[in-house]
């Protein structure tokens, strides 16, 4: 029940050819697939994590297409734009994008070449977060500024039969990597560094944030 995604070029399609079907499927078995294209990463409290490159809304919108169809319990994406500059244009469609989630997790920006002044100054994360408010229904969003907050986030949003996905260009690799995939146990989200906007009506959950509770240990 993985996900395999292959870009081909059109004029090799001829060139590849299997007379016997079941030598077609034994292919495709071996198949890795394609690095950071809805990578296979392991399993997270039951959930199966995998990781993709989207840094545009469309390509989020199709990532999160394609995993919706495998019908998990949950579907967690864990989403950090990449550069201010497309973070400004685009945060309505990220926020669109997104909302195809049952629960979103979102960092801050990835800066990469690029530094909040002038035009872009101001511009953060908690844009993308805003616009998802108001497009996912009162469904719960999360503000994860660091990756350790992410981590934390991620995986007490873990069910079983659930999957969780890292979405973006910048270090969100280093969010659910191979270590400790399988070990059980969630440390509880810490209020201050992990926001929730509240699960909401949709005409009041724009810009509404609250703190996620806490269990008293």
């Amino acid at each position: 029940d993985e996900i395999v995604v292959a870009d081909l070029d059109l004029s090799m399609i001829d060139q590849v050819r299997f007379e016997d079907p079941a030598e077609a499927a034994g292919a495709m078995a071996d198949f890795p697939g394609v690095k950071r294209r809805l990578e296979y990463k392991g399993m997270c409290e039951g959930s199966r994590v995998y990781d993709d490159y989207a840094h545009h809304p469309t390509e989020v919108e199709a990532a999160l297409t394609a995993l919706r169809d495998l019908e998990p319990e949950r579907l967690v994406a864990i989403f950090q734009p990449h550069l201010y500059s497309r973070t400004k244009v685009f945060r309505d469609s990220f926020g669109a994008a997104l909302a195809l989630a049952d629960e979103v997790i979102v960092l801050d920006v990835y800066p990469a070449r690029e530094l909040p002044v002038g035009p872009l100054a101001g511009v953060s994360g908690m844009d993308v977060l805003r616009a998802l408010a108001d497009r996912s229904g009162g469904r719960a969003s999360w503000w994860a500024p660091t990756l350790d907050a992410a981590e934390r986030a991620a995986r007490a949003r873990a069910v079983e039969g659930g999957i969780l996905v890292t979405i973006g260009a910048g270090d969100i690799t280093k969010v659910l990597a191979f270590r400790g995939l399988e070990r059980t146990g969630v440390d509880e989200a810490q209020a201050g560094d992990i926001v929730a906007i509240a699960g909401l009506p949709e005409a009041t959950v724009s810009h509404t944030l609250c703190a996620p509770e806490v269990t008293e240990p």
